[in-house]
């Protein structure tokens, strides 16, 4: 029972030092004037002294609460003409749904044509969402486990990274932000506790991502319907934002050193090829729906939802039009695995 004890205390120790990093680095990213700066900063900072040796580590009950919080800050940040544009979001998801196959059938390609993968590391490692889904179908014997997860692991910082410093030249889109009176203590207290729990409950539930969309969802409608007034204050604004670049960051501790080091620059080369990939779609996508490049590019790039959602959030572009796309995604890549594993244990 000590030992159990001594090991969640560490545990709990490394969250909150693994954390404490993370805000400290989006901090100073945030005040370089970097858009997105507290997610970018935070993710860059704990993967680099995770890459240094240090265990960096977000309990798993902490990290339901950072989504659950992660998914507050994006419902208070719907506003009602979300509701008036999704009569064009189906444009948008039809075009999502395009871009996913081309992504998984030209890259997995090009990775086995320029690195001389097998088909199932290939296609696994571009697979864009559900790392844990993908995590379990190569340990069953489908391709390297070490090389998808690095690939996929690189992906996500890259893009946590790179679409802040794109964003410097949309900077025009981001148009969202709320600018009012904090709301006061009590409700946000209140609605704050009430999200935790929702979190928990979604989990629970095994709802995809429902420690994150469950609140979000519930905090949305409140804010539309009036019940929850006034806005997010900063201060909270800069903790949640910097915790997700610490969930982000952390998968780096987890990393075998040969395996990042072999893998590295096909994980550069394969997330470029997906953005390139996805480039044509988001184009035609701004062209008949109007929406905001930078809006779009969140909702299309292949990385986590609590980090796109979050940097949605810090870049003033709709949550909801974000987490839709990302949750859409995931249900029809999940969909699709067991066809995909077919297939590969054809080919291999």
């Amino acid at each position: 029972m000590g030992g159990w004890d001594a090991a969640r205390l560490r545990a709990v120790g490394r969250t909150g030092l693994t954390v404490a990093i993370a805000i400290v680095f989006g901090l100073v990213a945030h005040l370089a004037g970097i858009p997105g700066g507290l997610v970018m900063g935070g993710a860059l900072g704990v993967s680099a002294v995770a890459v240094a040796g240090f265990k960096a580590e977000v309990a798993d009950p902490a990290r339901d609460v950072i989504f659950a919080m992660t998914g507050l800050i994006m419902g208070a940040s719907v506003s009602p003409d979300s509701l008036e544009l999704a009569g064009r979001w189906p444009i948008s998801l039809a075009l999502l749904l395009l871009e996913l196959a081309v992504v998984v059938v030209v890259g997995g390609f090009a990775l086995r044509r320029l690195f001389g993968f097998d088909w199932a590391t290939a296609v696994l490692s571009l697979f864009p969402g559900n790392l844990a889904l993908v995590a379990a179908v190569s340990a069953t014997g489908l391709g390297n486990t070490g090389a998808i997860f690095v690939i996929q692991s690189v992906r996500v910082l890259f893009l946590a990274v790179l679409i802040p410093l794109v964003a410097l030249g949309f900077a025009g889109d981001a148009s969202r932000i709320l600018v009012g009176p904090d709301a006061s203590l009590q409700t946000l207290a209140l609605i704050s506790a009430i999200s935790i729990a929702a979190g928990i409950a979604g989990e629970r539930l095994r709802i995809p991502v429902g420690s994150l969309l469950v609140p979000m969802i519930l905090v949305a409608a409140a804010r539309v319907t009036g019940l929850f007034q006034g806005e997010v204050p900063e201060v909270l604004m800069i903790l949640v934002l910097g915790a997700i670049g610490a969930v982000i960051g952390a998968r780096f501790s987890s990393l075998n050193r040969d395996d990042l080091r072999g893998n590295l620059v096909p994980a550069l080369v394969g997330t470029a090829l997906i953005l390139a990939a996805a480039m044509p779609f988001i184009a035609v996508d701004v062209l008949f729906t109007g929406f905001p490049f930078g809006q779009i590019w969140l909702a299309f790039a292949p990385g986590a939802i609590e980090g796109m959602g979050a940097l949605g959030v810090a870049l003033g572009f709709d949550p909801a039009f974000i987490a839709v796309h990302h949750v859409v995604r995931l249900i029809a890549l999940t969909v699709a695995m067991p066809f995909v594993v077919r297939m590969l244990r054809g080919r291999t």
